[in-house]
């Protein structure tokens, strides 16, 4: 992880990738995903409003090699129906993380709303590692 203080930056072994990302994109990150969670689990999420994604843009711009930033917001472009971004954001994520089992999991969504049952299996099997 990546860690801002003041002009020095740390890189530490986060989870079981690198994670480059920024105090004020882990904040951003926080707030885009309480966005999502709140959308999930409220009336109005279920009657398929769409997720202001401000929150998850922020955190994007603040840490743009960040797996987690690009994998939630692929995952609020997902909830917003928006199929072709939220595949564009899974595919960045994986470049950053190619083990990440959140962007994997996100493709293969991306795939069944796209009605295309092979795709994701290919994804997998063409993957290094």
């Amino acid at each position: 992880m990546a860690c801002w203080r003041g002009s020095v930056v740390s890189q530490h072994r986060f989870g079981f990738w690198p994670e480059w990302v920024t105090s004020k994109g882990l904040d951003c990150l926080g707030r885009a995903l309480e966005t999502l969670y709140l959308n999930y689990i409220s009336q109005t999420g279920a009657a398929g409003d769409l997720i202001d994604l401000t929150w998850f843009d922020r955190a994007v711009e603040a840490s743009p090699r960040s797996y987690l930033a690009h994998d939630l917001l692929g995952w609020g472009w997902y909830k917003n129906q928006e199929v072709s971004r939220a595949k564009s954001c899974f595919e960045t994520a994986l470049s950053f993380n190619d083990k990440g089992v959140g962007a994997l999991s996100g493709l293969m969504w991306c795939a069944v709303a796209e009605k295309n049952g092979t795709e994701p299996w290919h994804m997998l099997w063409q993957r290094p590692g």
